[in-house]
């Protein structure tokens, strides 16, 4: 670095260490300091006084000149103090990056990396495409430019909102990797290049529209690797045929009005809409479903027929064990026997007697319906891990000590380990789920209560007693929380997502 010249007057005194700047001479100061009268009065200054005070002006003037140049040579040493310390701050950052451990990841590491970099639905409407990955990752030096291109998979998620060109570049780079793909109606001339390589397809996202449907017709039995499909149609263009034979599909969601046929017996994950006794008929082809999310109210012809007291329909699922439905009628159409998680969005009356009709054990329950009769659905699910429901004041009065353990008498639910509430209780309440956890922490039939979790959508803050009713959980051993407006929305938002969608 280079050396700071430190002028005599900014030098230390070798005796006491103080600079010599600050130490006091006998410069420093007038030889006699102004009379006080002339201070306190408006008195003129006799003639002695007069010199005397000239001769001071002529000295504070010398002393304000000295100042100025000792500042002038502060203030430069200062500034170059400054900018080395500047130059040092880039050096160290330089060093401590060539030392970084990002730079000795080996490429596989860092090729998983990138692949967690690459943006989902959410992502992908908010940011430009170039400021996406994987186009991005090449701006940040040679090697991630090199390692990037290189790596096929990492150019396997393709979507025709880009130009053409970058496309074509996109499906070079991938090689010959199984492609997730994106197409759209409106850019149906850009989906030719996607169309001829729709043997490489293992997931498909279609947004569906007349156009669209006559350029599907090449890919009638040229679907060997499809295992994911996703359809959005809102217009309701037609029956396509174009994934009727896709000997790996297993997973489809259905939104809109899209009218699709399919391999239905060898699906085990669906979502779809059911307006129609079509798709009523539909559905019973897919016998082998793990899990299914229905997300339309009952067509009104099979709610027509319940109640002319002909012979209802019942589809039976035997492999299923996740449903999401919006409506609950739909229970009434089914026989699920290997049913185990239900979340039941409004309706869920209906609940009871699936399980009556199935001798399913559910292992968990989540219903939005305030009004749930939820207590006879307890008593017929021994086996039930997890309670998730939303229920209305008076429901819950009669759920808390429903779920209490009294001497001599059964428990509720032994093995109930989680429950959440989509209600704020009050003090009374809060006091009556305390003792709740606490009789079934002390009953050697019952499994103790691991998780509560208060969910309250409407209210902007925990009530008062909420510290005191979590800290009372935490001392028997309950992991607990009282989320608020937007955690608690996303909270419930979570219990969705965890279904076909």
């Amino acid at each position: 670095m280079d050396s700071v010249l430190i002028p005599d007057c900014l030098k230390c005194c070798s005796n006491c260490g103080i600079p010599l700047l600050l130490q006091s001479t006998s410069e420093d100061s007038p030889h006699w300091s102004l009379p006080s009268r002339l201070l306190t009065t408006n008195d003129a200054a006799t003639d002695e006084e007069a010199t005397g005070i000239a001769d001071m002006i002529t000295n504070l003037k010398s002393r304000v000149s000295n100042l100025e140049e000792s500042l002038n040579y502060v203030r430069a040493i200062y500034g170059h103090l400054q900018n080395q310390r500047k130059t040092a701050l880039t050096e160290l950052r330089r060093g401590e990056g060539a030392l970084s451990v990002v730079r000795r990841l080996p490429e596989d590491i860092l090729c998983e990396i990138f692949l967690h970099t690459l943006s989902d639905e959410s992502n992908r409407r908010r940011s430009h495409l170039m400021d996406r990955s994987p186009w991005v990752l090449g701006r940040v030096c040679s090697r991630w430019r090199s390692v990037s291109i290189g790596y096929a998979k990492l150019w396997t998620h393709i979507d025709t909102e880009i130009p053409r060109p970058l496309l074509e570049m996109q499906l070079e780079r991938s090689a010959h990797s199984p492609l997730s793909v994106r197409l759209l109606y409106s850019n149906v001339d850009d989906c030719q290049p996607l169309i001829s390589r729709s043997n490489r397809w293992e997931s498909a996202n279609l947004q569906m529209g007349v156009r669209m449907l006559a350029s599907l017709e090449p890919i009638h039995g040229q679907l060997p690797l499809l295992r994911r499909l996703k359809c959005t149609d809102s217009t309701g263009v037609g029956p396509c045929a174009a994934f009727q034979v896709a000997p790996n599909l297993t997973t489809v969601i259905l939104t809109g009005k899209p009218t699709l046929e399919l391999p239905w017996s060898q699906l085990t994950r669906l979502q779809q809409r059911i307006p129609s006794m079509n798709n009523f008929d539909q559905l019973d082809c897919a016998r082998n479903l793990v899990e299914l999310s229905l997300t339309h109210p009952v067509p009104r012809s099979l709610l027509l027929q319940r109640a002319s007291e002909e012979a209802v329909r019942v589809l039976e699922f035997p492999c299923l064990r996740r449903l999401y439905i919006e409506d609950g009628q739909f229970l009434v159409f089914m026989d699920l026997p290997a049913l185990e998680d239900i979340y039941v969005r409004d309706t869920a009356s209906h609940l009871r007697e699936l399980i009556d009709r199935s001798f399913c054990r559910l292992l968990r329950v989540t219903s939005m319906d305030e009004v749930f009769d939820f207590i006879s659905v307890l008593t017929r699910s021994p086996a039930l891990l997890e309670l998730r429901i939303k229920p209305l004041y008076d429901r819950l009065a009669i759920l808390i000590p429903a779920l209490a353990v009294e001497h001599g008498f059964e428990p509720l639910c032994p093995k109930l380990s989680s429950i959440s509430l989509g209600i704020s209780p009050d003090i009374n309440r809060s006091r009556g789920l305390v003792n709740m956890v606490d009789s079934r922490l002390h009953c050697a039939g019952c499994s103790p209560i691991k998780f509560c979790y208060i969910i309250d959508t409407y209210n902007p803050s925990a009530p008062q007693h909420a510290s005191a009713t979590l800290a009372e959980l935490a001392r028997r051993g309950t992991i607990a929380e009282w989320r608020v407006q937007k955690p608690a929305t996303r909270r419930m938002d979570e219990w969705r997502e965890e279904f076909p969608h």
